[in-house]
């Protein structure tokens, strides 16, 4: 969902020109926003941050002068997956996703917990990059979502890999609930079938 800026917009020429018949179109974020020596740092690009909330709009601005199709927010501390590492504050979260919308551009959270899903729901994105991992589960998180008009494009991926392993039911009754009618999102097509 992000990506290095240049390769982004060599593939949106492509796809502008009609040269790009052979392969699928590729919308990106583009650049990621994430806190200082937060996710997506690690990788061989250069990736800016953002750490004060009030340099949200401008960092969000810079994003889309660089072609991005939506906003990615990093609200991920690595703990999900045994690690830590700075992440994007609450107090920075909000901001951006209000900047986002100020521009008419959908805003998406990588998550990595139930509690980073919770909160960058209730601060306003549009959507979760993937669901959360780990046993923690709730059943309301389902509802949450659906309340907030939120959409995962993988939920169906994370709701087969518990049912199989005989974990959170519950949580999967709350993802086909949620798909109901939305069809058009990626991660509801099999889920809403009930399969």
């Amino acid at each position: 969902m992000f990506t290095d800026v240049h390769f982004a917009a060599a593939m949106r020429k492509e796809q502008s020109a009609g040269q790009a018949s052979d392969r699928a179109d590729l919308f990106s974020a583009g650049m990621l926003i994430t806190a200082p020596g937060g996710h997506g740092t690690e990788y061989p690009i250069k990736v800016v941050t953002l750490s004060d909330p009030s340099e949200a709009q401008a960092f969000v601005d810079a994003r889309i002068a660089e072609g991005s199709d939506y906003i990615k927010l990093v609200l991920d501390d690595g703990y999900a997956y045994g690690g830590h590492q700075p992440t994007l504050i609450r107090e920075t979260l909000a901001p951006a996703i209000a900047a986002a919308h100020r521009r008419g551009k959908l805003a998406v959270a990588h998550i990595g917990t139930l509690q980073e899903a919770e909160d960058a729901i209730n601060a306003g994105t549009d959507g979760l990059a993937h669901l959360f991992v780990g046993a923690k589960s709730d059943p309301d998180f389902g509802r949450l979502a659906a309340s907030h008009h939120a959409f995962d494009p993988n939920a169906h991926d994370l709701a087969a890999r518990q049912f199989e392993e005989g974990l959170h039911v519950s949580q999967q009754a709350e993802l086909r609930r949620f798909c109901r009618g939305r069809k058009a999102i990626g991660g509801c097509r099999r889920a809403d079938s009930g399969g």
